[in-house]
């Protein structure tokens, strides 16, 4: 988002727009996506560890195209065409296509909480890395003492992490393997996606369990979402302090971190429910 307003002088609004819209596109890829791993053949490496080689060269490509400095000397029209068509082609097509092995990894609960749990660890560290390291790089001080962004390193980091990422995803194929074999389906008869969302929106308006759940991690989503938003510009534009949002970023994980490994014993001592809410109450305070 900070590139799109300060490099590229689109809108806040056109940008939340687009997020908004590819978060709705997301709701109809996604299950698209699930219904042609279900359909597929699968290869000789599995159903869905196939899917990591390829569709991750896309997605690296993809994520670098999001972040070209020359776009900012085109005109507004072709900067929101180059926006719209980039972030949806990254975000609902290249990145859904790679999915979720954890289903075909082990059948066993407790290994797929690990899963879930360790995946959280990861993504919080190189959230950390990112956090620390970009704000230092992009941004610099001009000669009034003002914080200002350096374009041109935006795409150099992008070209950076996304060689990172390449090699990452490879990894992620060459070091694991699918245990459980799921059975094939038949395309003729998986239910189209009208009737998978007819199914969700009669799930959702019977079953008051899960319409609590997905309630709840909704406004949790968009607290963590508008407070990561609000850091990116509070720091740098208010206190005109790029390492102060450095710092931010790397407090803001250090928690996980520290409790991510504890994560299951804690619920199995405490139950998942209680020590969830308990956490979130703990969460509202400190943010009120």
């Amino acid at each position: 988002m900070v590139f799109y307003t300060n490099v590229l002088g689109i809108s806040g609004a056109a940008v939340g727009t687009l997020f908004l819209v590819s978060r709705i596109v997301d709701a109809f890829t996604g299950v698209e996506m699930g219904r042609i791993v279900d359909t597929f053949k699968p290869a000789k490496d599995g159903r869905l560890r196939p899917w990591i080689r390829r569709m991750a060269p896309f997605a690296v490509i993809a994520g670098f195209l999001m972040f070209l400095y020359v776009v900012k000397d085109w005109s507004m029209p072709a900067k929101m065409i180059y926006a719209n068509v980039t972030y949806l082609f990254w975000g609902s097509f290249c990145y859904t296509g790679i999915g979720s092995m954890a289903s075909v990894i082990s059948d066993k609960a407790e290994d797929r909480a690990a899963l879930s749990t360790f995946r959280s660890v990861g993504a919080s560290i190189a959230s950390m890395v990112i956090s620390f390291v970009v704000p230092l790089v992009v941004y610099t001080t001009n000669s009034s003492g003002d914080q200002v962004i350096v374009p041109e390193r935006f795409t150099m980091i992008a070209f950076v992490f996304g060689i990172v990422a390449l090699v990452m995803y490879g990894v992620l194929y060459f070091w694991s393997m699918e245990r459980i074999q799921l059975p094939e389906k038949d395309a003729s008869s998986t239910e189209t996606v009208g009737q998978q969302m007819k199914s969700i929106v009669i799930g959702l308006t019977t079953n008051r369990a899960l319409l609590g759940i997905i309630s709840a991690a909704i406004f949790l989503l968009l607290a963590q979402i508008l407070v990561g938003t609000m850091n990116a510009y509070l720091y740098t534009t208010y206190f005109n302090s790029a390492s102060g949002l450095a710092a931010a970023g790397i407090l803001g994980t250090v928690g996980v971190l520290v409790l991510a490994p504890f994560a299951s014993k804690i619920a199995a001592r405490f139950g998942k429910k209680e020590s969830g809410t308990v956490a979130l109450l703990i969460s509202a305070t400190m943010y009120g």
